[in-house]
């Protein structure tokens, strides 16, 4: 069994320059190009390969493979304290700084005009979607979300260019999720994502963009991060709609007390 990437680079860190050199790319969300840390690490890029071989790996691009497919947050042992650093607090900052308000106030002014909101996720995602949708509904506003990709997909055949689809994807790559995109790229429809910082087929067939923390690794298992940033982009989008009339909504929310 292979050794964990992240592991051996936290322990590793301080005697090397190029682990100190990777580690510092990793935290900046930075791309792990090899000839950027041959660069910066003052080593050749052979040298960078023969390196990783000497210490149990098939050379950098595996290492590099492991170290981006693997849940570092537990990979070593980390105070209750530091793992509410790492899955809540920080995820939220980045999520922050990558999003503007303006980006939040054009999807709002989509919301409102828009005949139908449909959103669709698959996965784990769906909490959060189904979060969105109800979220939505108490402020009025019709929407459409089935966990039945195949539903979804008859849905947007028919959607037309007055609808709006929100879209959750993670890596945004995901095929039944481009799939969805393109029918409703077919029908003019609105399409805002959210999904992780990268550049991803998801991203580039959208209009709106909202961007999450992306240091949650593809291949994970839990999901900590990813879900936690979109709930908070979920929330900060209920919090903008309700500021933006206050009165309208406070009265439609008290219609809604049951």
């Amino acid at each position: 069994m292979k050794k964990s990437a992240y592991q051996f680079l936290i322990e590793n860190k301080e005697n090397e320059i190029l682990l100190q050199t990777i580690y510092n790319k990793l935290s900046k969300h930075e791309s792990l190009d090899i000839n950027e840390i041959a660069k910066e690490s003052f080593i050749s890029k052979s040298g960078i390969t023969r390196f990783f071989t000497a210490h149990g790996f098939d050379g950098f691009k595996e290492f590099k493979y492991i170290l981006l497919n693997e849940d570092q947050s537990f990979d070593t042992k980390i105070s209750p304290k530091q793992i509410e650093e790492e899955i809540m607090i920080k995820p939220i900052q980045v999520t922050s700084s990558l999003n503007d308000d303006q980006i939040f106030l054009d999807l709002i002014k989509e919301i409102k005009k828009a005949n139908t909101i449909y959103i669709h996720a698959i996965g784990g995602n769906n909490s959060v979607a189904y979060e969105l949708q109800t979220r939505l509904e108490r402020f009025g506003f019709k929407t459409s979300f089935s966990t039945d990709t195949h539903l979804m997909y008859v849905k947007l055949v028919n959607s037309t260019k007055d609808d709006l689809l929100i879209i959750l994807s993670y890596s945004g790559e995901t095929k039944e999720t481009i799939k969805i995109a393109k029918a409703a790229k077919e029908r003019n429809v609105t399409i805002t994502s959210i999904t992780r910082k990268s550049e991803n087929t998801l991203s580039a067939l959208s209009d709106i963009k909202l961007f999450t923390d992306s240091s949650d690794s593809v291949v994970k298992i839990m999901a900590f991060k990813s879900r936690t940033s979109m709930f908070y982009i979920v929330f900060k989008l209920t919090i903008l709609i309700y500021s933006s009339d206050i009165e309208k909504y406070n009265s439609i929310l008290k219609n809604n007390i049951y």
